[in-house]
């Protein structure tokens, strides 16, 4: 195989299938071996985001 799979190369049954198991079309890649997971973890990404979005409400809110 010369390129990735994409979602079209599957039915939507298997498509439905495929990303119930491994989450969003990007992470079914990774977790294939067919794509190199981003440098970052995720899930700490996410952490420190939701973590600065509190602190900017909590310097916008009027009491």
């Amino acid at each position: 195989m010369d390129r990735i799979p994409k979602k079209s190369d599957f039915t939507e049954s298997e498509v439905s299938i495929i990303k119930a198991y491994f989450g969003p079309w990007p992470r079914a890649l990774e977790s294939a071996g067919l794509k190199t997971p981003k440098a970052e973890d995720r899930k700490a990404k996410n952490k420190k985001k939701r973590e600065m979005t509190r602190q900017r409400g909590k310097i916008y809110k009027v009491k």
